[in-house]
């Protein structure tokens, strides 16, 4: 097939706003598109390489396979190799054993169904595992392996070879696309990682190849041409720009991206300024590389705390610059090297190497006895977690309605009712221990607000189930036993402090026509202060301040300070604290004063000296990430519990 600049213009903007969009440019939120223009290349370019080899009786599924290693092993092995080796040196026991599984799963091509288990491709979290992106390139090799033989099938067992190949790749397309649209909402980080939400992209893509073989499915006009590439340029870049994180994405949302690619591919414009210019060619020659090496270059930026004035577009050159040398000095010449059985066997050990090293590293927790012991004591605090699963501290009892009742302590001596989310979670302990009697807990994502739900990604957890199982427990349970609640109230009205989150607040499902002229705040105020003095009912109330929010992974950054010789400080003003939290507050004071329930000020313990809420103690986090307190940082509340319940 003619070199096609118009591919490999694509490929260069594919690229570029996906850069954008990991190194946080302002307006490319949706750059993560990028990678479904990869996929609708990659469907476009196999689709021709497999049925032209078909229809020319050339076709090898071996030498297939063997092309598509040459293409892309080599560079992603010297990525993973490089990584683990810096990693002995620089990175965190921890992070450095996950990354060894992240590692040999990335060589094998399974690394989706490694992160599909994990955090959320968009949580913070992610952003600290160096080889996150390497997903896609196991979707798109999992793609390679069965997308020929599906082909092979079409071609060889129907009598009208094209046509049957069409129509297969026609029906996949609204398969996967319907099976993308559903799985989407129900499970986004599921959908968003596995190669059946996926193909629909890569098969458009090839249906495109088919078409424009048709006669008469051509343009030969020059401006219609250009309204064609400018028309699937525009759609990109509208993705790139109004999409964020929130969306459940693929689903039918990368319909925008996906035709927009097809647009831009249909003139077949190679002559145009627009498309073969040295810029675009260039970062599309380069992309594969570049795509590799960005990632693990912003994941070191934000790992050590780089970002220094100019640092995004020094990133953004730096890939660019790394893409450059790895295609010059690997990609390109490993990718000319003949197929045969040497180099074949040559590439297997590189797997092999690589892929072994990193279980090794997996095996042995990261090789700790690297580091000091007060590294492995600030790395282990992000591990120190309230003993939910162990069933003589806490038996959870989950059901279909989404509801979770636990018991810590002692069962036939109930002390208190604890009602919130994971920051409940976080502090039960410390609350058990300091009144030394059972504590009936009800934790779960939704909001201490009957007849409420968190916008976004959680709103389809059933909080009218767990809301109702809570309000049996306040209106039943002994009237001495008091309702401790917690909850981390100041992400649902400014959204959290951590993420670029743009879907926040509340949905209220049982809304009246006198509050349908409220305002989000007001509305909010209203049913936390009513749900609030309906319990104050049946029992005491105490609602805990909001525990600090520290912006930042607590553990990895005292770790990545004490790695780099640096003396471990970590925290946040408490100006910060009081204007991030102001609003709550008055809040809580309302309905202190309106049906006197009793508020336990984790300021005065969190904040010891009226000026700086600390977010580690003597060199040791006291929090398990950027938000909920350890087992270790729980204990400083213990007091507090003591002076308001015992």
């Amino acid at each position: 097939m003619t070199f096609r600049y118009d591919i490999n213009a694509l490929r260069g903007i594919a690229v570029l706003i996906v850069m954008l969009f990991h190194f946080g440019i302002p307006g490319f939120s949706g750059g993560y598109s990028g990678v479904d223009i990869f996929f609708v290349i990659s469907g476009f370019l196999m689709t021709s390489i497999i049925v032209l080899g078909l229809e020319d009786q050339k076709f090898s599924l071996l030498k297939f396979y063997a092309s598509r290693a040459r293409r892309i092993l080599p560079a992603i092995i010297f990525l993973c190799g490089t990584v683990l080796i810096f990693g002995w040196f620089w990175i965190a026991p921890s992070d450095y054993s996950d990354l060894g599984e992240h590692a040999a799963a990335s060589v094998i091509f399974i690394s989706n169904f490694i992160y599909k288990d994990e955090a959320g491709y968009f949580d913070t979290p992610s952003h600290f595992k160096w080889l996150l992106h390497t997903w896609s390139l196991s979707v798109e090799w999992q793609f390679y392996m069965i997308y020929p033989l599906i082909l092979m099938g079409a071609y060889r067992f129907s009598r009208y070879k094209s046509r049957a190949i069409m129509i297969t790749l026609g029906v996949l397309t609204l398969l996967s696309l319907g099976l993308s649209i559903f799985i989407s909402e129900l499970k986004p980080e599921f959908s968003f990682f596995i190669l059946p939400t996926r193909i629909w992209e890569m098969t458009a893509g090839g249906l495109l190849f088919l078409l424009q073989r048709r006669d008469g499915f051509s343009i030969t006009s020059n401006h219609q041409k250009y309204l064609f590439t400018i028309g699937g340029l525009c759609l990109i870049l509208v993705a790139a720009i109004i999409y964020h994180s929130d969306y459940s994405w693929p689903g039918g949302y990368a319909l925008l991206p996906v035709i927009g690619a097809i647009l831009f591919l249909v003139p077949r414009a190679n002559n145009q300024a627009l498309v073969n210019n040295i810029i675009l060619q260039k970062l599309g020659t380069w992309s594969y590389s570049t795509y590799l090496w960005h990632w693990p270059i912003y994941v070191g930026i934000s790992y050590y705390e780089l970002h220094i004035i100019g640092w995004q577009a020094g990133a953004i050159i730096l890939s660019i610059f790394c893409g450059f040398l790895s295609y010059k000095l690997i990609e390109n010449p490993c990718h000319k090297m003949t197929i045969c059985r040497k180099n074949m066997i040559i590439l297997f050990a590189a797997i092999c190497a690589v892929g072994l090293s990193g279980l090794l590293i997996k095996s042995q927790n990261g090789f700790p006895l690297r580091v000091s012991k007060e590294i492995l004591i600030a790395d282990k605090e992000a591990e120190n977690k309230p003993p939910y699963t162990e069933k003589d501290l806490c038996a959870p009892d989950h059901d279909s309605a989404g509801r979770m009742r636990c018991v810590y302590g002692n069962r036939d001596n109930i002390g208190a009712i604890f009602w919130g989310d994971s920051h409940g979670g976080a502090i039960m302990t410390a609350l058990g221990d300091a009144i030394g009697q059972g504590v009936i807990t009800h934790f779960n994502q939704c909001p201490v607000i009957f007849s409420a739900r968190i916008k976004g990604k959680t709103q389809r957890k059933n909080c009218k189930g767990f809301h109702q199982n809570v309000l049996t427990d306040i209106e039943t349970l002994p009237d001495d036993v008091p309702l401790v609640i917690v909850s981390r109230f100041s992400a649902q009205i400014h959204g959290p402090n951590e993420t670029n989150q743009k879907v926040y607040g509340l949905i209220f499902d049982d809304k009246t026509s006198n509050e349908e002229t409220l305002t989000e705040r007001a509305l909010y105020q209203k049913r936390l202060v009513e749900t609030l003095c309906h319990a104050k009912r049946f029992r005491p109330v105490y609602v805990i301040e909001p525990v600090p929010e520290m912006g930042a992974d607590i553990p990895k950054m005292i770790v990545r300070q004490l790695m780099q010789g640096i003396k471990p400080h970590a925290g946040i003003t408490k100006s910060a604290y009081d204007a991030r939290n102001t609003i709550i507050l008055d809040i809580l004071n309302q309905a202190q004063q309106t049906c006197d329930i009793n508020l336990l000020p984790t300021s005065d313990y969190l904040c010891p000296d009226g000026n700086t809420c600390i977010g580690a103690l003597s060199g040791r986090p006291i929090y398990v990430d950027d938000d909920h307190l350890s087992e270790f940082g729980n204990r400083l509340l213990i007091p507090m519990f003591e002076k308001a319940l015992k």
